[in-house]
């Protein structure tokens, strides 16, 4: 599978502390080859009928849609601002 991140996904990654950020890429880039991990919730379909799901990484959430051949990293937020 093919890994994207939105754009605001990147701006946001892009602000975040070197640590944190490499943390959260390495994450994001594990999902395509695992792309409903262990700790992955589903959060429900959007209105095409593709799923979107959430991972943790620390104090951080990444949520992403996931399509045939896709996994799209639509946010990356801190939790209190997730949902």
């Amino acid at each position: 599978m093919r890994v994207e991140i939105a754009k605001n996904a990147d701006k946001f990654l892009a602000k975040l502390p070197a640590k944190i950020q490499r943390r959260i890429e390495q994450r994001c880039f594990k999902l395509a080859d695992e792309p409903v991990a262990h700790d992955a919730k589903f959060l429900g379909r959007d209105n095409v009928g593709d799923k979107a799901y959430r991972c943790r990484v620390g104090s951080y959430r990444i949520i992403y849609s996931l399509t045939s051949d896709v996994v799209l990293i639509f946010k990356i937020e801190k939790r209190e601002r997730a949902y």
